[in-house]
């Protein structure tokens, strides 16, 4: 699999575009008509330290606004790169200030997530500010919602019905500069992992369950994915990992649902300043745990639960093992005419195998 992240620019307009890592020159006049106006008299919002700009930032965007303007006293808190690492969903900021009298007004524009417009409209019950591609996004979310999770359910039980939504939903897809978003990955169905990441924490939050989302590298490639809070125990979730490329519909993988940073860390790596200090060693709610996957500990005890799945005309089984087993032996065993396919994902410890029957 090819995973890819929008690439990411910031930017500054001094005399010309220029592709930087922040906003480290001040910004100078200039003539072009294109230029937007800083003006000499001080901005009158005035945050004091990195938490209010982004707090600014925040509400800038769950307001559906693409830019926002405040003054700093000091040139070292303009960060755009800081800014941009520490909110989700911003797939580029263009920063330009100037010095005034008594500081440096800052004006920022950006390009984000729906995910912070969708979520402010649910909290308020107030879709006015959502625009057309957002409004039915927000009514699909809703729906979703609605039809495959449940108040009287436990937080884990909505999180996985809501993985197991994406995942048979949403083809992944790289063939065009177009499909990053939730809107292609929810309303088109095809998205790379930035879709299946916006999606799946709109939905947290929309179901109040406590989350973040990391960005980093996977298989070679940039990728980002998502860490939950469960009853005070972080988790990683890369929805998209847990998509069979080419399976049928019926085909869902758990290997990377609310496992630890140590097991992500096996094939993903990540700043680990992106979450907060936060660590993901949660326990009860791991997908083997959660959903009392049998251990396998013998060739004998394989043949025989693989006999009983085949009789049930199952479509997929999961297990874990320490051990290694011969697939095809246990399949011969049931005496019956079949095809499978099979993945098994290491995990600290242990392997989760899933093996795909068709018949």
């Amino acid at each position: 699999m090819n995973f890819k992240k929008r690439t990411i620019a910031y930017t500054i307009g001094v005399l010309a575009a220029l592709i930087l890592t922040g906003c480290t020159i001040p910004f100078l006049s200039s003539t072009k008509s294109d230029r937007p106006y800083i003006p000499s008299t001080s901005y009158s919002s005035h945050p004091e330290t990195t938490d209010d700009i982004l707090q600014i930032l925040t509400e800038s965007m769950s307001n559906n606004q693409n830019s926002c303007e405040f003054l700093v006293s000091s040139e070292t808190m303009i960060n755009a790169e800081d800014w941009m690492s520490s909110l989700p969903g911003i797939d580029q900021i263009h920063c330009e200030y100037k010095k005034v009298s008594d500081g440096y007004n800052v004006l920022v524009t950006f390009e984000y997530w729906d995910n912070y417009a969708i979520v402010n409209a649910y909290k308020n019950q107030d879709t006015s500010l959502l625009n057309d591609r957002q409004s039915e996004l927000y009514t699909k979310y809703l729906q979703i919602i609605d039809e495959y999770t449940s108040p009287s359910r436990s937080d884990c039980a909505n999180e996985l019905s809501i993985h197991d939504y994406l995942v048979t939903h949403i083809e992944y897809e790289e063939q065009e500069d177009t499909i990053y978003n939730a809107y292609d990955a929810l309303i088109k169905g095809k998205s790379v992992c930035s879709g299946y990441a916006e999606c799946f924490k709109t939905f947290m939050d929309l179901l109040g369950i406590e989350n973040v989302t990391l960005s980093g590298t996977a298989g070679d490639q940039q990728h980002i994915w998502n860490m939950v809070c469960l009853e005070g125990e972080w988790y990683q979730v890369d929805v998209t990992w847990d998509d069979p490329i080419g399976s049928t519909d019926a085909a869902i993988d758990h290997a990377y649902f609310n496992i630890t940073d140590t097991d992500m860390a096996l094939d993903h790596t990540w700043d680990t300043s992106q979450n907060n200090g936060l660590t993901a060693d949660g326990v009860k709610f791991s997908y083997p745990q959660y959903a009392g996957l049998i251990h396998i500990i013998s060739q004998a005890q394989l043949n025989s639960y693989m006999i009983t799945c085949i009789a049930n005309q199952a479509s997929s089984l999961e297990f874990t093992s320490s051990n290694t087993f011969d697939l095809k032996a246990a399949i011969t065993a049931s005496d019956t005419t079949l095809s499978y396919s099979f993945k098994i994902v290491e995990r600290t410890g242990y392997s989760i195998y899933v093996v795909y029957l068709s018949y």
